[in-house]
């Protein structure tokens, strides 16, 4: 999800009021989110909200390189181009 801080507690010190943010969570009005268990990135300025949403994609494509052989690089058969296969290839 992609959102607007509305509040931070006392001990986060990366974040304010506000920020656009990302952070891996499911789709709500609202998310009390702790930062210390769920990553949270700060989308940059120049970086629209609909296009902030497609980190998770880039993410989920890119654990291939963990879980497989595969380098940056290596001749690869990508199937299906939705999203995902989109960011991948």
């Amino acid at each position: 999800m992609v959102g607007k801080v509305i509040g931070v507690g006392c001990d986060v010190k990366d974040f304010q009021v506000d920020d656009v943010v990302f952070a891996a969570n499911a789709h709500a009005a609202h998310h009390r989110v702790d930062v210390a268990r769920t990553p949270v990135v700060k989308v940059p300025d120049e970086v629209c909200p609909e296009d902030a949403v497609y980190i998770r994609f880039c993410a989920v494509s890119m654990a291939t390189l963990r879980t497989t052989l595969a380098r940056p690089g290596d001749g690869v058969g990508v199937f299906g181009l939705g999203v995902v296969g989109a960011m991948a290839a």
